[in-house]
């Protein structure tokens, strides 16, 4: 029985508005290194780990293959183009690993953003065995936050119980 390939396909297609730079923040610097170098080495360093797909604009291409390569991210397998929004950069990514890995049976692909370079081993491998046990899985915390319900942004006309609620990563 072959063993089923855990394959990483990170979502590196945005353009940074919010953080109002010329460069979008999963290649911007931490620590003398890109974020999306730092997040590359975690899923490189986990073992479970089989493969590392990155979808981004066809402009960074060269800049994440030069920095894969400097430092030795041997999982880092291939890179798909981004799309205009994350669904369509998903949807990209998704659509080049089918011709990819078509030869795989049943590889479980774990989507992460490139800029989240902090999620730890633990939850890698609490991911890739909720996969094998239940199909899918995503992280998610659950919120402390107060939420309330308005439709004119003035009055509120309910709560939602934070006890109910959890925010996806």
């Amino acid at each position: 029985m072959n063993k089923t390939k855990h394959i990483v396909m990170l979502l590196a297609g945005g353009c940074g508005q919010r953080m109002h730079s010329n460069r979008p923040k999963q290649f911007m610097e931490i620590d003398g290194m890109p974020v999306i170098l730092h997040t590359m080495r975690t899923f490189q360093q986990h073992e479970m780990i089989d493969q590392i797909y990155v979808v981004c604009a066809p402009e960074w291409e060269s800049f994440v293959i030069q920095h894969a390569q400097t430092a030795h991210i041997d999982k880092f397998t291939d890179i798909f183009p981004a799309g205009e929004t994350s669904y369509d950069s998903l949807r990209n990514g998704i659509n080049g690993l089918s011709g990819s890995i078509k030869n795989e049976e049943n590889p479980f692909i774990l989507v992460h953003e490139a800029v989240r370079p902090l999620i730890s081993s633990d939850i890698i491998t609490q991911n890739i065995r909720t996969c094998h046990t239940y199909g899918n899985a995503i992280t998610a915390i659950r919120s402390n936050e107060a939420y309330m319900v308005s439709h004119d942004g003035i009055c509120s006309e309910d709560h939602l119980p934070r006890e109910t609620l959890f925010r996806a990563q």
